[in-house]
């Protein structure tokens, strides 16, 4: 049996995390109307606080709690390996989804922070509202295995789909994006090594057109990566999605990143006169399309659910 010692909330996704004695949990909203409250597998998050203390240790200094942006902090109770388990906090019940694993942003707030989160999970847990209610500080919290749990309140949430198996939470791609373009070019110059061909030799057009192209490319790649930098999410679409970002390049295109890739891999066919490399565009981007994009798209809209399909309402695939 553990204590709830913290509650926290954000008004918007990288605002300030305002501390309180006592808050409503909502099906619709989370944990009084979070930022991060809508339904989905990552409604609501809790940290051990003994977990948090053994990370401070091993940082070497104590830091607030909230540095780590949970919503709720537990004494008394460990999250490790605990994905399908129930917390009964106060009158309401939650269901363990994931790992909270530390992001970049971790870093941002103290230096080491995001490697002495690392391990045991002391990052918390990501969970979904299966009964609402009211918690207070001071709330007796208990854990739960899923057949301590009434059927009909395990199934009480009609918005959210329960996750019996809910140990990845990502974009389940076919492929790297990064390796899928290296592919397509190496085998278009290894193509040319062996069949040959030209586009237009000696052009000025053709080089003019791939210099173009290839800045263009480099230039969007660089953006996407200095954005996600500075939101503090991972690059990579088989980590989590913290946050859809919709600001710069993502106002005109849902995933600039790919669009630059694609430039790039363009731009080098026309700059080294490789038809094959052109060619292969063409079957990358059908396998970006079907095997990575409408992946994410869906992991988007299972996690951030409204909010993405209106930002996909209003915003072009490519461009």
């Amino acid at each position: 049996m553990g204590t709830l010692v913290g509650i926290a909330t954000k008004d918007a996704p990288r605002g300030p995390m305002r501390e309180t004695d006592s808050a409503d949990l909502s099906l619709e909203f989370g944990v009084g109307r979070d930022a991060r409250g809508k339904p989905g597998p990552r409604q609501v998050s809790v940290l051990s606080r003994d977990a948090w203390q053994r990370a401070c240790t091993d940082l070497g200094a104590e830091v607030p709690w909230t540095l780590r942006r949970a919503n709720l902090l537990v004494e008394g109770l460990e999250f490790e390996e605990t994905v399908g388990r129930f917390l009964h906090i106060g009158d309401a019940v939650l269901q363990i989804s994931e790992e909270t694993k530390p992001c970049r942003r971790m870093e941002r707030q103290r230096s080491g922070l995001r490697k002495a989160l690392a391990p045991e999970w002391r990052g918390g847990v990501s969970c979904r509202i299966v009964t609402p209610g009211r918690v207070r500080i001071g709330d007796p919290v208990k854990l739960d295995d899923a057949e301590a749990v009434p059927e009909r309140a395990r199934r009480s949430d009609p918005m959210t789909e329960v996750r019996e198996n809910a140990e990845v939470d990502h974009a389940d791609v076919i492929v790297m994006p990064p390796a899928l373009y290296l592919v397509s070019l190496v085998l278009g110059v290894v193509a040319k090594g062996i069949l040959g061909g030209t586009i237009l030799p000696g052009s000025t057009l053709r080089t003019l057109a791939g210099v173009v192209s290839l800045g263009v490319g480099i230039g969007f790649v660089i953006w996407f990566s200095r954005a996600f930098e500075a939101s503090g999410q991972d690059r990579s679409p088989r980590e989590p999605s913290p946050e859809i970002l919709t600001h710069g390049l993502y106002r005109y295109s849902r995933n600039p990143a790919y669009v630059g890739l694609t430039a790039i891999l363009a731009g080098l066919g026309l700059l080294l006169d490789n038809p094959w490399i052109l060619l292969a565009v063409i079957p990358t981007v059908l396998i970006m399309q079907y095997g990575v994009i409408h992946r994410e798209e869906a992991y988007l809209e299972r996690t951030f659910g409204e909010e993405y399909r209106a930002y996909k309402a209003r915003v072009r695939r490519w461009l």
